[in-house]
């Protein structure tokens, strides 16, 4: 398969916060559109990427170009309130450029351990329960059929955190680069949340040397990658590029997300299998409530 109809559920881009990112969202689109792309999710770690996807959804209405906002600190933590303005900002119809709500990336418990940070973690889950503003904001996912991205945090929470939001409807919930250092899903973890209908977003990101430059750890191989989506099976799986935020020693997105797709058949999958994780379940999951 080659990137025609892919869809890139984690793409990062300019403006960005504190790093030059390596593309801007307008040029991003443009380019995703000249390589027949089906879309792309735009993700920003500290505001609301709901506006920008509007805009890149303007200059390339072919696109399907969605954001979503992250529970940072710089929207307030656990803020239902910036939730649902987040789902309704658009032309007027509720979660139309909304697509995903992200639970916390840096300000994770797992996140802010691993680096030893001394920063104040976005807790999610006291006693073994989710808290009440957590459920709230469950709700307004599950009541506008959006995605649940689990951002960086760990197995400790993801666990009472996946079994809350599937309590309360929540049919789309993605487990964010799971194989990733900071996350760190172990494999038979990964293959369990899946079996409660999670699924993993496999990011390529790490692979490349960049990550290990800029974070001083190693990431998964291609191999990992592999063995991982074989493991919990593609059934299970999207792929992703967490690609963007970076000074340009990385390929662009679009570049990033081909090779991707190059480095899984050199690994014997099929293109079926490939279209299913890079096309049908992700635009699935995304689009999912909506009339298109």
């Amino acid at each position: 398969m080659h990137i025609k109809g892919a869809f890139d559920t984690h793409v990062h881009f300019a403006p960005h916060a504190k790093v030059k990112a390596n593309t801007d969202a307008l040029s991003l689109v443009r380019l995703a559109a000249e390589n027949d792309m089906a879309g792309l999710v735009l993700k920003c770690n500290c505001f609301p990427s709901v506006g920008i996807a509007y805009l890149a959804h303007l200059i390339c209405p072919e696109l399907k170009v969605f954001g979503g906002i992250v529970i940072n600190p710089q929207i307030g933590g656990l803020n239902p309130a910036a939730v649902k303005a987040a789902i309704s900002y658009g032309e007027g119809k509720t979660a139309e450029y909304c697509r995903f709500v992200c639970l916390p990336t840096f300000y994770s418990a797992r996140d802010i351990e691993f680096y030893h940070k001394k920063e104040t973690p976005i807790g999610l889950v006291k006693d073994g329960k989710v808290l009440d503003d957590l459920k709230r904001i469950l709700d307004l996912v599950a009541e506008n059929s959006l995605v649940l991205l689990t951002g960086h945090i760990g197995e400790r929470e993801l666990f009472p955190v996946v079994e809350q939001a599937i309590r309360q409807g929540v049919r789309n919930i993605v487990l964010s680069h799971p194989s990733s250092p900071v996350v760190n899903i172990s494999l038979e973890a990964q293959k369990a949340f899946g079996e409660m209908g999670a699924v993993m977003q496999q990011c390529c990101v790490e692979t490349y040397p960049y990550y290990e430059k800029k974070y001083g750890i190693l990431g998964p191989s291609f191999d990992d990658l592999a063995k991982a989506i074989r493991f919990v099976g593609t059934e299970n799986c999207i792929i992703a590029t967490d690609m963007g935020a970076d000074a340009g020693v990385n390929p662009n997105p679009i570049g990033g997300f081909a090779n991707y797709i190059n480095e899984l058949e050199k690994r014997g999958f099929t293109e079926e299998e490939i279209s299913v994780m890079a096309a049908k379940h992700p635009l699935k999951l995304y689009t999912d409530g909506m009339s298109i």
